[in-house]
């Protein structure tokens, strides 16, 4: 676990020290920490060694669901969206192109894999529909891109994941033939609880946030810290009721960025 411990710090040294310079590059940090990831695997160079425990594989889950919460939240808070002068484009993406695409994905799966049922292979569909934003990530840093266009592509990015999972719900309900109610049900909350979540969460921490700044309570590192603490409220408060933690902290990071603008 040492080992382990040493390889990350010290690739995330070597990261942070040339990140600016890569940036103009089309290399991106996901790629190359999939490339040390793969390099380290016990495959390789045998550094970095997952064992069966429980223990081990919930604590990995646990890190990169935080990590991507932060990411969602941070994301969302950096907007700076005139909502109803930019939203069009964001609904488009996410309303209008998504089903289509999780649809030809379908279509494609049952097409290459003809022992899929319909269902089986609208989950494939939906699962490999939502892109990951670091693909998109050279257009959205890109100034010579309209603004509008680039708030556009970062809001669909943040949000394609956890509108896509309830359709993932909903197609393996399907086929694994639950009834009607309760696959309206699933949808319902993993959106509906999400977006109520998101919202007061975010609301409520921005509002605490900027009276206690204003009286002088909270310092620059302990605010930074508060707001770390609003994202993690907002993904793990909706995951009791159902809710999609991802489209929480999305939401709440919205409406915690327009509050603190």
């Amino acid at each position: 676990m040492t080992g382990a411990l040493l390889y990350g710090a010290v690739a995330l040294a070597a990261f942070g020290l040339v990140e600016h310079r890569l940036a103009r590059t089309s290399i991106t940090g996901p790629m190359i920490f999939v490339l040390l990831g793969i390099l380290a695997s016990s495959s390789m160079l045998g550094i970095i060694v997952f064992g069966s425990t429980d223990l081990i594989v919930d604590t990995v889950l646990l890190l990169f669901q935080t990590t991507l919460a932060l990411v969602l939240f941070t994301d969302a808070a950096a907007l700076n969206v005139s909502w109803r002068r930019d939203a069009d484009l964001p609904g488009r993406l996410l309303g209008i192109g998504l089903p289509l695409t999780i649809a030809f994905g379908a279509v494609t799966a049952a097409l290459l894999f003809t022992d899929l049922s319909i269902w089986e292979a609208a989950a494939i569909g939906a699962m490999i529909a939502p892109t990951d934003a670091a693909l998109g990530a050279a257009v959205i840093a890109n100034e010579r891109v309209p603004v509008r266009i680039r708030q556009a592509l970062d809001i669909e990015s943040g949000l394609n994941d956890g509108v896509s999972l309830p359709f993932l719900l909903i197609f393996l309900a399907f086929a694994s033939k639950n009834s009607g109610s309760s696959v309206v049900e699933t949808f319902a909350s993993e959106i509906g609880i999400a977006i109520i979540g998101g919202l007061v969460v975010g609301w409520l921490g921005a509002w605490l946030l900027v009276r206690a700044w204003k009286a002088g309570w909270t310092s620059v590192a302990w605010s930074n810290i508060v707001v770390v603490a609003i994202a993690l409220i907002a993904f793990v408060s909706v995951n009791p009721n159902g809710g999609s933690g991802f489209i929480a902290t999305f939401v709440a990071g919205l409406v915690f960025g327009s509050m603190t603008r």
